[in-house]
């Protein structure tokens, strides 16, 4: 397109970044009126070339419309950069992070149950006798492994404590069977139950790294929520963004054991209190 002339030049010069006209050694009186003009167009011409990276002609109506586009893509890329590093999208990275720590919880914990029907059958086969015990491991697993886990447990607390509860009684019905295979020699010999035993045990320390790693992405993704500028962008982007529910420790685990000395029963004298002569 042709450039506009200024008022008053009759060869049509165009100022460019030096300032100079293409005629300067023709006309020097014309660029000599035109200095504070020209002042002007260059000022402009160079803030556009450090913007852009290239020179933009101006006194055009298609230019200027180019120029005030490339200045509002300027602005939302600017704009863009300061939410990225304001922590925008630190809710829902934290939150699939969490999920997949989730997901290996449950992967070790059915493991474990994969492992318990052979190690009850070996048990079974040495210590019959011991049915109360069985038949508590079975019942245990069995009320573990049918719970219907709901998608959103890790938000829910009713749900996750439940979980939980069942978990823990699993474990402590699993503690009690291999603490009576102390009393036959055989059935810690056999190598059917020694490998069981080493892959259970395995998978006990795969299910306490799964729960620790858990909790460390628990702790992050609530930290996010509950603190500033987080909690501003879940009440504007993430309204359906909730307090993830984390491990605690089993209640009967909190209370201490209770010792007692009672010396009556084991045919000790009680101490004589009376100090009297």
């Amino acid at each position: 397109m042709v450039p506009i002339t200024p008022r008053g030049s009759a060869s049509g010069w165009v100022p460019g970044l030096n300032g100079r006209p293409k005629n300067y050694a023709q006309e020097p009186k014309a660029f000599a009126r035109r200095s504070r003009y020209r002042t002007l167009v260059d000022a402009k011409q160079i803030w556009i070339y450090l913007l852009g990276g290239t020179r933009l002609r101006l006194f055009t109506s298609s230019n200027l419309y180019s120029q005030m586009t490339f200045t509002r893509y300027v602005v939302l890329a600017a704009i863009a950069v300061l939410l990225v590093g304001c922590g925008i999208n630190n809710i829902p990275t934290y939150e699939e992070g969490m999920k997949a720590k989730w997901g290996e919880v449950l992967s070790q914990y059915q493991r474990r149950a994969d492992l318990i029907p052979n190690l009850v059958e070996t048990v079974k086969g040495y210590a019959a006798q011991e049915r109360n015990v069985l038949t508590e491991v079975v019942e245990a697993r069995a009320k573990a492994t049918q719970m219907q886990i709901p998608p959103d447990i890790v938000n829910n607390p009713e749900a996750f404590r439940q979980f939980q509860q069942n978990q823990a009684q699993l474990s402590g019905a699993l503690g009690r069977l291999l603490a009576i295979v102390e009393n036959y020699p055989d059935l810690k010999s056999n190598q059917n139950f020694l490998a069981l035993q080493s892959q259970l045990e395995g998978t006990e320390n795969r299910i306490a790294i799964a729960r620790r790693d858990y909790i460390d992405a628990v702790q992050v993704y609530n930290t996010e929520l509950r603190t500033i500028p987080g909690r501003w962008w879940a009440s504007l982007l993430y309204p359906e963004a909730k307090v993830a529910q984390t491990f605690t420790v089993d209640d009967s685990v909190k209370v201490p054991p209770k010792v007692q000395f009672d010396n009556t029963q084991q045919g000790v004298p009680a101490p004589d209190t009376n100090t009297g002569n």
